[in-house]
């Protein structure tokens, strides 16, 4: 889920079969195991979806997912059009944003203003196959792979290391903290979550992220599961959190 205010939909329609109803006025288009809806006024642009299908088949293949499921992608001029396909009426929390997207794992649904929104794709791919993992890694490898708020991964390094400049003092252990969604859609949480997989692909490879993944959760609202599983896979201890990112980030080249 991105650049949502928070990203809470709450006060929708109680009528399940509301897209089934909408989707017969709306356009299409299918490329790979993705089905788009968009409406006769969107700007809709083929080569871009098709470029962000074959992310998709790429991550999906590299990744060893030899069964991904069908995708709904339903797009709409903003996201308050887009939600009024599915029923939602309107929400307490939305966005002005063109990034703003969601993914509702459920129904295997992407919900955005744009057609293209990497981000929430590389979701459908790692929320259904580990339900359980980590916020900080679900959120993660979608940043890596797919960056943040038309911010790629390299730009988002950049930006975190303005932040740091800006902010000497600030304690990077304290990850939960930094989970927010800033004025340009991006979100430092993000970010880091993406570091972390940046650094096991580099000493593991796709088997050290997947072991990320499988690492157990038991507090389901902080980063305390997700350190266990940064000190036992990538052997950084909590107390080694703060100076490995600034290192990191400090000798990152873009």
């Amino acid at each position: 889920m991105q650049n949502l205010n928070k990203g809470v939909y709450t006060n929708y329609s109680t009528d399940p079969n509301h897209f089934f109803l909408a989707r017969s006025e709306l356009q299409t288009f299918k490329v790979g195991n993705i089905h788009f809806f968009y409406p006769s006024n969107y700007p809709f642009n083929s080569q871009r979806a098709t470029q962000m299908s074959e992310l998709y088949s790429e991550i999906s293949a590299n990744y060893g997912f030899t069964k991904p499921q069908k995708v709904i992608y339903i797009v709409g001029n903003n996201i308050d059009e887009a939600n009024h396909f599915i029923g939602f009426d309107y929400t307490i929390y939305n966005s002005p944003l063109q990034c703003a997207a969601y993914f509702i794992k459920e129904m295997n649904i992407i919900i955005a203003s744009v057609e293209d929104h990497q981000h929430e794709i590389i979701h459908t791919l790692f929320k259904p196959e580990y339900p359980d993992a980590h916020r900080l890694f679900q959120e993660g490898i979608s940043t890596y792979y797919g960056g943040s708020c038309n911010k790629d991964y390299s730009s988002l390094i950049g930006q975190l290391k303005k932040m740091l400049v800006n902010n000497p003092n600030i304690d990077l252990s304290k990850i939960d903290e930094l989970d927010a969604v800033l004025d340009d859609g991006t979100n430092y949480y993000y970010t880091i979550g993406a570091l972390f997989i940046d650094y096991a692909l580099m000493i593991g490879g796709v088997e050290k992220v997947l072991a990320l993944f499988e690492q157990p959760r038991t507090i389901k609202f902080t980063s305390d599961d997700a350190f266990s599983g940064i000190e036992e896979e990538l052997g950084i201890e909590r107390s080694e959190i703060d100076e490995f990112i600034r290192k990191y980030v400090y000798e990152y080249s873009l």
